[in-house]
């Protein structure tokens, strides 16, 4: 199946580029999908997108479509689904 992934923040400047596409064996889950990122583009991504017992999720706003991933409920992935990491901003 082929996934389209766009990188926004700190995911756009882990991954080096603001999109690009991946191809998964289906079925294929959000967990594989983000495992294939942090793969792709080393430890710097794999830090935004692992978790951990002190974090639940990872680092980043995933979002499939328009709809913002509730961690607790992920979506099924299809083939041609277009799904956002979006690192939150702090500071002010």
């Amino acid at each position: 199946m082929k996934l389209k992934v766009s990188y926004s923040g700190q995911a756009r400047a882990a991954a080096g580029c603001g999109s690009e596409s991946f191809e998964l064996p289906a079925p294929a889950t959000l967990h594989d999908l983000l495992l294939a990122t942090a793969s792709r583009h080393g430890e710097r991504m794999k830090a935004l997108l692992e978790t951990s017992p002190a974090r639940s999720a990872p680092a980043v706003l995933v979002f499939v479509g328009e709809e913002q991933v509730r961690w607790d409920a992920p979506p099924v992935l299809k083939d041609g689904d277009e799904v956002m990491l979006l690192s939150p901003i702090s500071g002010g």
